[in-house]
């Protein structure tokens, strides 16, 4: 073995050891690409520029499929380009190609994609080149399939214008180098289309929550999701309006009650626990504290709200401030039922509750008493003092009535200077005389009006329904108003029983 043997062995076995370490760095860039980081192309180009930098294979191309089947080049040099070598200059030389070389080279890469297989051409192989159209090309071309789970996605083209050039190291590395980008690129393609699917996916959701939120807040009652934990998921915009703080981390009751516990029924029915008691729709009325912190009174409706699975995990809560209707219903009320002027019941309110008192005795089997009340000589109060002086008369006298009778007793004003006393539940014909002689002395008292005092009188006439009589509220009516007359025409100032026979125990026997 001569020097010049030994300088070539060295030689050959440096040129080893640079090509393992740039297939050792190729492979080691390769790895530490990002796939989330690029897109195809870059990807492509990258991993292409790393193996590149080995320098047995300063020629490559990778091929890929487009959606019609056919391959283009995707990254590094075309047929052109990596056959034709290039210029001085070192740009490729573009003069075409001659088209037996171009059908030899799809050829062969198309053997190789076929197969899944790598496919070694060399000009120097006779063999190789039988049938393939070849004829003038010279150098080596490696056809490496890109594979993942045994799918072709691509094929790795390495041409050297030396055709003995390729050797076990650069299948292997170049074998080795495709398998690591075949996963390389499944992996990039399908987390860029995971990470576009869930895009598409949160779109879509963003878009579904925008319409809801949109059709939420265009209804014009408040409206709320509370959850199982009484939490409140989801308000319109007319809830936050009326309660700013919905958009913390809050509970319904917190929030309507300034309670730290749940309603328990009490003072505020609860609609979450009537939906998981069974009920499909429920409707209640509560007082709650408003933004500014009034109590205001609301009609809550709630309905369940389910998951797929059918199971409950809150109700859909809807308001309707009632405050203002309520005080205008309330105000109706007090037109239709009570005096303007002294705010007792009227006529109509008073046969009501005559009615029901009444009912009440015959079916307690208890004894009652209506009396009917006339201020003396009001008219010449009006006439001299005028009608604002006996309207404040009216005022004060209807106020000490009220503070002569028990709580379930009435006291009513039926028109002029006509009072009428219902009197629920009597033992003795002595307790309405009692209750008389109490509104007598309360009437006596001076009565002050704009700076003048008045004495005034009244004559009161009283009606004892019996234990089990038979009388109806008009009869007993008649009999109060007929002795209230006697009394007037026997001397006013006090009052006289309508006697049917002579005082007797009202009690059952």
């Amino acid at each position: 073995m001569n020097d010049q043997h030994i300088a070539d062995l060295s030689l050959g076995f440096n040129r080893h050891i640079v090509n393992l370490l740039d297939s050792l760095s190729a492979l080691a860039e390769l790895a530490q690409l990002s796939i989330n980081a690029m897109d195809e192309p870059r990807l492509l180009k990258q991993a292409l520029a790393a193996l590149m930098a080995n320098q047995d294979m300063e020629r490559c191309s990778i091929f890929l499929p487009d959606p019609a089947g056919m391959p283009h080049c995707a990254a590094g040099l075309d047929w052109n380009e990596m056959l034709g070598g290039f210029s001085t200059e070192g740009t490729a030389q573009t003069k075409p190609l001659p088209s037996n070389q171009s059908r030899c080279c799809n050829n062969i890469m198309g053997e190789a994609s076929k197969s899944g297989l790598l496919v070694h051409f060399s000009s120097g192989q006779d063999e190789l080149m039988h049938g393939k159209d070849c004829a003038g090309m010279e150098g080596a071309l490696m056809c490496v399939p890109i594979v993942c789970e045994e799918q072709v996605l691509g094929v790795l083209n390495v041409f050297h214008p030396l055709p003995d050039i390729f050797n076990m190291w650069h299948e292997r590395l170049a074998l080795l180098f495709c398998q690591f980008l075949g996963r390389l690129l499944t992996n990039h393609r399908l987390t860029h289309h995971l990470n576009a699917e869930v895009e598409r996916v949160t779109a879509t959701i963003v878009h579904q929550e925008t319409f809801l939120r949109e059709i939420i807040d265009s209804v014009p009652e408040p409206v709320m999701v509370i959850g199982l934990d009484y939490r409140i998921m989801l308000a319109n915009r007319p809830a936050i309006a009326l309660t700013p703080d919905l958009q913390q981390d809050r509970r319904c009751h917190q929030l309507s009650h300034h309670r730290d516990t749940p309603c328990d029924g009490s003072e505020h029915p609860c609609p979450l626990q009537r939906v998981l008691a069974g009920e499909q729709l429920v409707s209640v009325i509560h007082r709650h504290f408003d933004a500014a912190g009034a109590i205001r009174l609301v009609e809550l409706t709630a309905t369940p709200l389910h998951n797929a699975e059918g199971i409950i995990i809150g109700i859909v809560e809807s308001t309707n401030d009632i405050t203002e209707r309520m005080l205008v219903e309330e105000q109706i009320r007090q037109l239709a039922y009570y005096d303007t002027l002294t705010g007792l019941p009227n006529r109509r309110l008073l046969h009501d509750r005559l009615s029901h008192a009444l009912a009440q005795a015959r079916r307690h089997h208890r004894a009652m008493a209506i009396m009917f009340l006339d201020l003396d000589r009001f008219k010449q109060i009006n006439d001299t003092l005028g009608h604002a002086f006996g309207d404040e008369v009216l005022k004060q006298i209807g106020q000490r009535l009220s503070t002569c009778v028990r709580q379930d007793d009435t006291v009513a004003r039926a028109g002029g200077d006509e009072f009428i006393i219902v009197l629920t539940e009597i033992s003795r014909h002595d307790d309405a005389a009692l209750v008389a002689k109490k509104i007598i002395a309360a009437c006596a008292l001076p009565v002050m009006v704009a700076g003048q005092t008045l004495a005034v009188t009244v004559s009161i006439g009283i009606a004892v329904h019996l234990v089990d009589a038979g009388d109806d509220i008009d009869e007993l009516m008649r009999r109060a108003d007929i002795a209230m007359y006697q009394t007037k025409n026997t001397g006013r100032d006090g009052y006289r029983f309508f006697e049917v026979g002579k005082p007797q125990e009202l009690s059952g026997s």
